[in-house]
């Protein structure tokens, strides 16, 4: 499964990142899936501290795409910049 996600940016900001990278489609993808990348293995690790402390789960996926997609959703970002 994939999303497919449209990014807006204006002419000027456009020109201004040609200007400093070859292919700016290939820039957004790569710097999408480094940042995800990251959060994974954060929710992982999170994921994986929560079901050990608790009694009730006694089976944990072998994982990562399985525990990701499992993971209750929250609303607790903790790299999300205060409101």
């Amino acid at each position: 499964m994939s999303v497919s996600l449209t990014v807006q940016c204006s002419d000027i900001e456009y020109k201004a990142l040609q200007h400093y990278m070859a292919d700016v489609t290939e820039w957004l993808q790569l710097t999408l899936t480094g940042r995800a990348g990251v959060a994974i293995d954060d929710l992982v690790k999170r994921e994986m501290a929560r079901m050990l402390a608790d009694p009730t789960i006694t089976n944990i996926p072998a994982d990562k795409n399985t525990i990701v997609m499992n993971a209750p959703f929250t609303d607790n970002n903790p790299s999300a910049p205060p409101s």
